[in-house]
């Protein structure tokens, strides 16, 4: 076992960028066509969409996230000098939990608000996996200075996307009056 021996940067980007494709694709299996009877009015079409509208919230955060993951983690394989034992099976572990944002997603989808654990769960995890890439790059002589202009719209994002987040849980702005 060496834990210095190089691996291919450009095979574990295509692994990455594959695994990436499908589970974004995988998001939207679970927006589901309403069955209703025709022929129906647009208004009731529409009324039908509305009441899913969770889903559709759900699919468009997680999409808009796993993208800002997939973004961040190219960039950092586009400044990373070579890729090790250790980045690889820290990758696997990452890609494991992009694998599981539709399951997380289908939960947050289904149970809203009692689902967030779990869909933030995953997301927090890997946002976690993805400061251990950079920690473990910077050892591997990856200057964190050059990339910090391309960080800075990401973490606009993200800070943009846990405001829907805090939003939605009602947890900064207040709940809802009757």
């Amino acid at each position: 076992f060496d834990p210095d021996a190089q691996f291919s940067k450009a095979r574990i980007e295509m692994l990455c960028d594959g695994v990436f494709a499908i589970a974004m694709t995988l998001l939207v299996l679970e927006l589901k066509v309403p069955d209703l009877p025709r022929p129906i009015a647009a208004a009731d079409v529409w009324h039908v969409l509305g009441e899913h509208r969770l889903g559709f919230v759900a699919f468009t955060l997680s999409f808009m996230l796993a993208g800002a993951f997939w973004m961040q983690h190219h960039v950092l394989f586009h400044y990373l000098v070579r890729a090790t034992r250790p980045l690889a099976l820290l990758n696997l572990v990452f890609l494991m939990f992009v694998s599981l944002l539709p399951f997380s997603t289908s939960v947050f989808a289904r149970y809203g608000p009692q689902g967030f654990a779990i869909y933030f769960g995953n997301q927090f995890v890997l946002a976690l996996l993805l400061a251990a890439h950079w920690t473990l790059a910077k050892r591997q002589g990856l200057s964190v200075w050059r990339v910090a202009d391309a960080l800075a719209p990401s973490l606009a994002l993200g800070m943009a996307l846990g405001r829907v987040g805090c939003f939605f849980n009602a947890c900064c702005y207040g709940r809802p009056t009757r």
